[in-house]
């Protein structure tokens, strides 16, 4: 199980897409038994990655396809582009401030 030592945990902040594909490298190289692979991939999340395990349903917390699904689901895509519009919005033209601040506060929460 060298592999898995190696590999990082995964806390929500970095690329899930990169994580999944260490990890799936990491199954691979140990030829990991795949009644083990929720249990090891359950073991490397922390911090809001692992309360989002944590908070799936008990049968599909076993299911290594609906973690890494929920995961991307999570952390992917949806994330990303909550990240760029975050960073790219300007108030505008006579819009309220109040408003500006409730639009950036929406995508805060799906970033963090």
């Amino acid at each position: 199980m060298t592999s898995f030592k190696k590999l990082e945990v995964f806390d929500g902040t970095e690329d899930v897409e990169r994580f999944i594909d260490r990890f799936e490298f990491a199954v691979t190289v140990d030829e990991l038994d795949t009644k083990k692979e929720a249990s090891y991939l359950a073991m490397h999340l922390r911090g809001a990655a692992y309360d989002m395990w944590k908070g799936m349903e008990a049968s599909d917390r076993k299911d290594v396809k609906k973690i890494k699904q929920t995961l991307r689901e999570t952390y992917g895509i949806r994330r990303a582009a909550a990240w760029r519009a975050m960073i790219t919005y300007r108030i505008g033209s006579g819009q309220q401030l109040d408003s500006a601040c409730e639009q950036l506060h929406k995508w805060a929460k799906i970033v963090t």
